[in-house]
């Protein structure tokens, strides 16, 4: 997320400090571990760069 918020950052000229925030509990370790993510099922090859590119407009 650290990543995503930074490209975000220059991709929207926004400048601010990024965070790190915990996030405890059983949805954090769920996040932590990857258990939201289904890779046999992915069908996209674009990048958050390349799509925030393309959506310029609307940050």
């Amino acid at each position: 997320m650290r990543s995503m918020a930074q490209i975000w950052q220059k991709a929207a000229h926004v400048r601010g400090k990024v965070i790190q925030l915990p996030l405890p509990g059983s949805m954090g370790k769920y996040l932590r571990e990857g258990q939201n993510l289904i890779p046999e099922h992915a069908f996209g090859r674009e990048t958050f760069s390349a799509w925030l590119a393309k959506n310029a407009d609307s940050l």
